[in-house]
């Protein structure tokens, strides 16, 4: 319940409106069953069968994860990804030993990379990869996953 609570609060457009239609067809459900025994109509009967027999329909293609988790089709990608990368940082390093003066002001960059961004430049981010109004900022410590230490995300 807490997963259907928390989805109709804080998720996206389609799982909201996934939500509502289950439970719309559930409660014609319902009404259809109960409009069938009252008047001893089979029609109302077969109305109210199909309304449930979509909403389970519904209900079995949906999955609600919990933000973090990952299915095997994405987890086989991560890794790929994660392999490719490994590729890519041993190839960084080589040409860091190369090009050491370099390293210096590269360091300098990293540290301050925060600075660069203003409010207006966050807004425009926000329009630009179609944050939600109501985003919650949060500061992600340490994610080893993403390789990412303090960094503040939304």
């Amino acid at each position: 319940m807490n997963k259907i609570i928390s989805g109709l609060r804080y998720g996206n457009k389609k799982t909201k409106s996934y939500i509502i239609i289950t439970f719309l067809l559930m409660l014609s459900a319902t009404v259809s069953a109960v409009v069938a025994v009252m008047q001893k109509s089979p029609l109302w009967g077969m109305g109210a069968v199909f309304f449930l027999m979509a909403a389970v329909i519904i209900m079995q293609s949906l999955r609600f994860q919990k933000a973090g988790e990952i299915t095997g089709k994405e987890k086989e990608e991560k890794e790929k990804s994660e392999k490719l990368e490994n590729d890519k940082e041993k190839r960084r390093k080589e040409t860091e030993e190369k090009k050491s003066d370099f390293r210096a002001a590269e360091a300098d960059e990293e540290e301050n990379y925060l600075e660069q961004y203003t409010k207006d430049g966050v807004k425009k981010l926000f329009v630009k990869y179609k944050v939600n109004k109501d985003h919650r900022p949060i500061m992600v410590d340490l994610c080893q996953s993403e390789k990412v230490r303090q960094c503040p995300a939304y």
